[in-house]
């Protein structure tokens, strides 16, 4: 199955690549947590690109698995967000208590592959197929892996 992902402004998605690793909030995400399965595809979507464009797809990866974050106050079972180089976190991101975890990640923003969403309210998770109308996202991942001209990043 194909996922899609709200990145925010790409900094701190970026930031935490060497970590493979993003975050959510499992109240908004409970669907896509019980859902999402090894090897289902994320494909990452910021806010926004400098040009204003909504849904351009920057990113997309092979889930692998997610955790309940565990940061007390003395002791920290899973990384910070300073040890995920995320920065800046305002009220919206500031409680993302998920970490998902991914591999083989591609930067496709070069590609100018775009989805249809509305609004930063969309939820996190969203089923692919159910957001394209001229998006095949099985051919797409075909074609970005046969031709690997994009970006591995891990």
């Amino acid at each position: 199955m194909h996922w899609f992902m709200r990145i925010g402004d790409c900094v701190n998605f970026e930031n935490s690549i060497p970590s493979k690793a993003w975050g959510c909030k499992k109240n908004s995400s409970k669907s896509f947590l019980q859902e999402i399965k090894k090897g289902d595809i994320i494909w990452f979507v910021p806010n926004q690109d400098k040009s204003g464009l909504k849904g351009k797809i920057f990113y997309c990866a092979e889930y692998q698995e997610h955790f309940e974050r565990v940061l007390g106050p003395l002791l920290a079972l899973t990384p910070t967000n300073e040890e995920l180089g995320w920065k800046n976190i305002d009220n919206w991101n500031s409680d993302w208590d998920v970490q998902i975890f991914y591999r083989n990640l591609y930067k496709i923003d070069n590609l100018n592959l775009q989805i249809n969403i509305s609004g930063r309210q969309t939820p996190k998770g969203k089923l692919l197929d159910e957001m394209c109308e001229n998006f095949n996202p099985n051919d797409e991942l075909k074609n970005i892996i046969k031709y690997l001209n994009i970006q591995k990043l891990n």
